[in-house]
Parts: C-alpha cells; structure tokens; sequence
C-alpha cells in the first residue's frame, strides 16, 4: 500500500510539474495566458506542490520499512493542506489584493505579451495600417476619373442572382445553383474580369414524383453538367460599358460561350461527378451491350432528344461480382444494388462525393474552409478548397471559437472539424487543395511552407501533400485569399490593433465589424472586388469596421491582396478614418431607403405586389475617401419572377446618386445639394427608369413618363400579347429560358401601360 501511494503521488508530483506550461494556453477572465496571479502565486505554488509530493513519496517508501501510520499520515496531511494553502488560498488572497485594485498595472506587461502573441499567430503583426486625410478627386475630368475607377465594381449580387441564373439559365428542372453564388476572376484579352458564377450540379428533386424512382435517382441522373457566369459589373465581355441587364460569361446561349473558348478549341469537360450537390450515391458503367444510360445535356443546338452518356473516369469502387454488390447494399440498405440489372460487371459506385469531406478524408489533420469555389481551368471544372492547420496551445494567444470569428451574414452552418472545443489560438492557410469535378482526384499543395504544424504532418504522412513549386501556373491565377482566414483576423484585428496594453485594456478605441443592412442581426460579410488602397488596382477581400456600439460611423477599411500570382499575396491594407463623423454602411442605408428621390424613382416598380430587394453594400476606397455603391433590385411575387436589376445607388462627399447605371449614379451625384447628407435633396438631374431592352424591339418608354411616350397604352398592350404569344410558343419547344425571358419582356410591358394609365 506505501508503494502504490508513493507511485501515485510520484505521478502527482509530475502532474504540477507539467501544469506549469498550461499556465501560457489558459483562458482568464481578461484575456488568455498567463497574468500577474499565474506568474506570482500560481507557477510557484505548482513548482513546491510538486516538491512537496516527491517528499510525500519518500515518506510513504519509508513507510516500507518502518511500517507505521504516522509517516503516511504526516504524508497525507501534508500534501492536503498544501495544495489547498498554495493551490487555493494564496492565489485567491494575490488576486484580491495585488491585482484588482490595480489591474491595468498589475496586468499591463502580460497584456502587451498577449497582443504580442495573438498578433503574431494571426499573422496582424503584418497589417499595414495607415491613415487616410479625406483627400477628394480633382474636379478636372472628375466624372471620367471616377468612371474609370469604379469600372470593377460588382453589381450582380452573388446571393440574389441565384434565382435569375436559375430561371434564365436552368433548361432542365433536375439542375440547380447554390443559393449563394461564388466570385472568381479571368484574364479576357488581357484584363482581368470578375465573374459571378455557380456550377449547374444535379438536383434530383426536381424530377417529377413519379420518376423518382431508384433506377432513375442511382443510374441515370447522375451529375450536373457546366457552370453558369455572368461578368459581375455587367458589362459585356469587351468591357466596353456597362448594361441594363445581366451580361453572361457563360450560359445556355451559343453566344454565351466565353469561358468556353478560354478553354481552348475543345472547350472543357462540363459533366459534374463531384459537387456541393452531387447524390449521396451512383451507379456508373457501360452496360455489356454498350448502352449507355445517363441523360447528359445536350450541347450545342436545342433539340428534345434526350443524350446518354457513361462516366469513364478513374473513380468509383468496381462492384462487379455478387460479393462487393452485397457489401454495398448493407452499407446503403438498398436491395437494388444486387437485384437491378443496371448494377453489371462493369459497374462501379460513386460515393463520397462532396469536395469538402473528399479533402477531409484525405487530410482529416486540415480543418477545410466552409465555401469551396469552382473554377475552369486546364479544360476541367475543378473545386479549390483552402486547407487550415490550427491549435489552441499556441502560448499567451487568444483563444476563440472558430465558427463565433467566420459568423456573418452569408455564412451557413460550417461544421469545422478543427478541435473538439471548436476554440484555436493558431490559424494557417497551409494547404490549397483541388477536387476533379469529372474524376473526383483529390491534390493537396503546400501554401504556408513555413507553417510547423504543416510540416509535422507531413513527417507523419509523406507525400499526400505536394510542393508548392507543382502548383500549374494556370491553377495559380485562380488561387485567391479564403474567406475564413480573413473573417478570424478582422475579428481579432478589431480589437488587437491596439498595441497599447492600457488602450487595450481600456477598449475607448475599440471597432467591430458593422451589422448587415439586410439583416441586422447578423454581421456584414467580406466582399471580393477590385480595388485600390493606395498601391494600384488589385483583385482584394474587402471588409469594413465601425467604432464599438457607435455603428453608424465608419472606423476603417480593410482588404488584402488576393491575388496569388502577385508578389504582395496576402498583405492586409487598413485605412484608419480620422476622428470625424463619416457615414457607416447602416447609416448609408438608412438615407438610401429615406431618401425622397431613391424612393420616386422606385415607385413605379414596387406597387402592387412588386417589392425592392437591395443588393450589397459596397464601401469603396476613392483616394483618401469612400464611395458607397449599391444595387437596388425589384421583383413581384411569384415563383417565375425573378429579381431585375433596376437602380444602382451611389453615396460620394455626402452625396446621393441614383442611375440605371453605375456612371449615371455618379453622375448623379456629383451634381446633387451636398448641403446634407443627401436624404430628401433634389437632384439636378431626374434619374429617369428604364427598363431592359428587348433583343428584338426598340427600347420601350419609362413607365414614369405621364402620356408623353413614344407608344400609347393600346400598343403596349398588344406588344405584351405578342410577347407572351411568343413565350407560349417557346414552352411548348421546350425552351424554357426563352420562355422566361419572353413573359418578363411581357410584365414589363403591361407595367408600363399600366404606368401610363395611372398617369
């Protein structure tokens, strides 16, 4: 019994000798790491408990020979009143009288070590942070300087155009686009060009119900096929100038074909195995006969005959005997799998399908970013995923929930798997990692060669992640910083741009990043443009702060170089605003929605059951000061309606401009009362509301004009009959996208002869 008590306490002894270092990762009321009582009371009292328990062992094997109570007993007390002296009362006693009398002082240089290492394991030690003067434009040629520097800017929300690339553009009811679309870039003769795109991936829910059977769900609709884009400042593809309507890189059209040809003369391959929304299972593989029975979309000219198709990638699991068959219909509880005959010797099964758990299986030590992108490249649609490596013993760091720091208003349950407290104090982007849309293989590629956490994962498993030198230079155009990465350093950077231990601990010039107008309980997201924060034109992540509780107000501009071709990849700008009243994003919003003219020149597109729908936000640094730019959509209810770009709005030198165009908003103004901050000022020049113009008429007359247009109701009216004459025509011939471009064209006519009676 002395022996086993002597080990124990041994083990004890070791205990506190080791709970020194956790010291340097626990989470304290003010901050995370080691303070005052830590380093006075408490790393002591852990370093004489650990003496203390080493003389108990040798009491306790003394005990073996003197072979009485009272050594083990002296042992135990000992010990006992100890580690409740030193572990309880002494550091209580610290805390109480040294520190929180005096807690700025006391605390001060384990504050200063706790910005120092937070800075440092987010990497904010590397901001470059600068203060802006509120230098305006030149008035010389200003309107064509603004133009050309705003050129860029996105109009075509990611989140509200889904629905316009599925009526548009969705032929087929079994294809769909992801709720929230993804930003990428292209080089088109020679410029690099934003484009809003999202890959057409099978939804087997829009099959009819009676087709949902299993040989149509797990043998023949089994993948996507192609992406959908539209150029993001809606302008076409000469970039010429900028359009009423949405201007496609990439659609059902045959002139719609830009990246298409980027590819080259074969174009790309366009079937998606591998997806966001891909089945949890197929079945692929040409029959014995040679039949192929996939239903594939057929390229080039419209017709109603349906194309089969067979994957013939490297993919799938071969279940071509009777014993792999019966494995797989345990795992899926589907008889079928050995029953049906489309399940033949040459058939293989594809599972797994999703490129986000794809990577994980392949590099469950990586936490993988929530939005995996796709890109076409090297005539393939491939899915790029960021890969992290974190931890939460980086020493004196702060430690925070992952999913609190990416929170905003786009962000979806991301299911990280990082820790098993979801709380890190260390974030890398270590690894860009690719998925095969067609073959589904899997490459992760070095990116943080410098990361140790890196590079002792890939002593424990060699060769799964490939140098960063065979990263293909045509892959490498399309890496861009990950959402994630950046969303944790904002939050931390809100805070931990102070380098001051007292300002720190004080909080007066702490930010945050500003509620979403459109959803005020939830964070604004970071938005992908190009801009210029005093070092040239560059493809950016942008996000802005507003002060603490005071959201009104703008704070600072942050962005950083996500162009991973560029030298300056990953250097974070901020722009700190004086201490003067500058409009935040919410307060632009609110003269927007109140401003008189904004809402006259809405009216006629938002009676009756049409609604506005305002698009996003846009804080854009203009020199040394900000424009804000955002789109107004409107749209009826219905669930053909889609949401039509009408308005682009503008607020510049507390100004108010409102366009159907991004240069007529400027335009607009520059030349409106600056003697307020806008709201309910009259512009010199009436914003005057158009609508799109038809491919194959005359642009029709404003529905704000009263009687003064170039056609009378009665024509109107009978150009709308034509229209939907034409829209019927091309529903019965299976044209679904004519057929919703049609009946719009038609709305809008019967709006504007509706306008015209009103008047």
């Amino acid at each position: 019994m002395s022996v086993l008590l002597a080990v124990f306490v041994l083990a004890k002894a070791v205990d506190y000798w080791l709970d020194r270092y956790d010291l340097v990762t626990n989470s304290g009321s003010i901050f995370t790491g080691m303070g005052y009582t830590d380093d006075k009371a408490v790393l002591p009292a852990k370093e004489i408990l650990a003496g203390i328990a080493v003389v108990c062992a040798v009491l306790f094997l003394a005990n073996v020979l003197r072979r009485t109570w009272l050594l083990p007993s002296v042992g135990v007390a000992l010990f006992a009143l100890s580690a409740i002296i030193l572990g309880l009362v002494v550091p209580s006693i610290v805390q109480s009288i040294r520190v929180n009398p005096n807690v700025p002082d006391r605390e001060g240089p384990y504050i200063k070590a706790n910005i120092d290492a937070t800075r440092a394991a987010y990497q904010l030690d590397q901001i470059d942070v600068r203060n802006v003067a509120g230098t305006a434009v030149t008035e010389d040629g200003r309107l064509q300087a603004l133009d050309g520097m705003t050129a860029g800017i996105p109009l075509v929300d990611p989140q509200i155009v889904s629905e316009i690339f599925e009526q548009q553009q969705q032929v087929r009811a079994y294809y769909s686009v992801p709720g929230v679309l993804d930003v990428d870039r292209y080089e088109i003769d020679g410029t690099d060009r934003a484009v809003v795109l999202g890959v057409r991936e099978l939804d087997q829910s829009g099959l009819a119900e009676n087709d949902q059977n299993w040989s149509n769900l797990h043998t023949a609709y089994t993948h996507g096929n192609g992406v959908i884009a539209a150029f993001a400042n809606q302008r076409p593809e000469d970039d010429s100038r900028q359009e009423t309507s949405i201007q496609w890189a990439e659609g059902a059209e045959a002139d719609e074909d830009t990246l298409t040809r980027l590819s080259g003369e074969d174009g790309y391959e366009t079937r998606v195995y591998f997806g966001e929304q891909s089945p949890d299972y197929s079945i692929v593989g040409l029959d014995p006969d040679g039949k192929a029975v996939e239903f594939d979309l057929p390229r080039g000219e419209r017709t109603d005959e349906d194309v089969a198709t067979t994957y013939d990638g490297d993919a799938g699991v071969p279940i071509g005997n009777i014993f792999d068959q019966l494995l797989y219909a345990v795992k899926f509880s589907e008889p079928n799998l050995i029953l049906s005959s489309r399940v033949h010797s040459n058939s293989k099964i594809l599972y797994d399908r999703n490129p986000r758990r794809m990577v994980e299986k392949v590099a469950p030590w990586l936490t993988v970013d929530s939005d995996p992108y796709p890109v076409v490249v090297d005539g393939k649609i491939q899915w790029i995923l960021d890969g992290y490596t974190v931890t939460d013993k980086y020493p004196l760091s702060q430690r925070e929930s992952l999913e609190e720091m990416t929170d905003d208003a786009l962000q979806q349950n991301t299911g990280f798997q990082t820790l098993p407290t979801d709380e890190i104090n260390y974030l890398r982007n270590s690894v860009k990692a690719t998925v095969d849309a067609y073959d589904g293989t899997v490459r992760l590629y070095e990116w943080d060669t410098e990361d140790p956490i890196l590079q002792a994962w890939e002593d424990v498993f060699p060769g799964v992640v490939q140098p960063k030198d065979d990263i293909p230079d045509s892959l490498m155009e399309h890496l861009r910083y990950p959402e994630d990465l950046f969303k944790a350093q904002r939050y931390q950077f809100q805070r931990y741009h102070e380098t001051s231990a007292s300002a720190w601990f004080e909080g007066s010039s702490r930010w945050e990043v500003p509620s979403d107008p459109q959803s005020s309980n939830r964070l604004q997201p970071p938005y992908r443009l190009f801009t210029d924060t005093g070092e040239g034109e560059t493809w950016s992540l942008t996000s802005v702060y507003v002060p603490r509780d005071k959201e009104n107000n703008l704070a600072a501009y942050m962005a950083v170089n996500s162009d991973a071709t560029s030298n300056e990849y990953g250097k974070v700008s901020v722009l700190q605003l004086p201490n003067e009243p500058t409009g935040g994003p919410l307060q632009i919003a609110n003269t927007f929605a109140t401003n008189e003219d904004i809402s006259a020149a809405l009216l006629p597109y938002t009676t009756g059951d049409a609604k506005r729908v305002p698009g996003n936000l846009l804080t854009v640094p203009i020199g040394d000061q900000f424009m804000y730019v955002q789109p107004v959509y409107t749209r009826r209810s219905g669930e053909s309606n889609f949401p039509i770009l009408r308005f682009v709005l503008v607020s510049y030198e507390n100004r108010v401009g409102i366009g159907t165009t991004l240069s007529a908003a400027i335009e607009d103004a520059l030349t409106s009362d600056s003697s307020t901050d806008g709201s309910g000022e009259t512009p010199t020049e009436e914003p005057t509301p158009t609508e799109e113009p038809t491919p194959t008429e005359e642009p029709t007359p404003t529905p704000g004009e009263s009687g003064g247009g170039n056609a009378t109701v009665a024509e109107l009216l009978r150009q709308a009959e034509a229209k939907f004459a034409q829209a019927d025509a091309a529903q019965q011939a299976g044209d679904t996208v004519r057929w919703a471009r049609l009946m719009e064209e038609g709305r809008t006519l019967v709006e504007q002869a509706a306008a015209k009676l009103g008047g």
